[in-house]
């Protein structure tokens, strides 16, 4: 499942500059943090470790009823992967960005397991089964075999990944770019 995972770096190399400079201004800010340079599988395997520190702390058993991680838990797992080392720096733009689109609300640096997942869904190398996979991993908690559109789990998730789709990647571009934004709060 994860042979195109690298354990203690990344899947792919940094954009370069001049490749860099004939994306649009979406593609670009996609392009900003590291999530393009990790595959799915890894990924998902990384949020999932830290969800298991957070279970362990918490003394809960299943890792699926744990809901957020904290800043220094991410630290941890992703501490092998050199282009996630702004995760160390709480005033980095990355750290802004995951506080403005994964935060629990008041709660700065704890972050929404499903939002972070959802995330890397959109923004993390990997095709289509991989993504599907995970996204139905996103929705079961208790490896059922089937998912109704009304499972608890399902709401969260698809209009989590509509928001980060769309509006939430149109404002966090424009903040984090310095571009105007193209989408009116009306």
């Amino acid at each position: 499942m994860l042979k195109d995972f690298n354990k203690s770096g990344d899947d792919v190399a940094e954009i370069s500059a001049s490749k860099l400079a004939k994306l649009d201004r979406y593609q670009k800010f996609d392009k900003k943090f590291p999530f393009y340079r990790m595959d799915i599988n890894g990924y998902a395997l990384r949020i999932k470790e830290a969800m298991q520190i957070e279970a362990n702390e918490a003394g809960a058993t299943n890792i699926f009823n744990i809901h957020t991680i904290k800043l220094a838990t991410l630290q941890n797992v992703f501490e092998l992967h050199a282009s996630w080392s702004d995760l160390k720096n709480e005033k980095s733009d990355f750290v802004q960005f995951l506080n403005a689109v994964c935060a629990e609300e008041g709660s700065p640096n704890v972050f929404s397991t499903t939002k972070l997942r959802v995330l890397g869904l959109l923004w993390c190398e990997g095709g289509d089964k991989e993504k599907a996979f995970e996204f139905y991993e996103n929705l079961q908690d208790n490896d059922q075999p089937k998912i109704s559109c009304t499972d608890k789990d399902f709401k969260p998730n698809f209009f989590g990944l509509l928001d980060l789709a769309s509006e939430q990647v149109v404002k966090m571009e424009a903040r984090f770019s310095g571009n105007p934004q193209e989408l009116s709060d009306e």
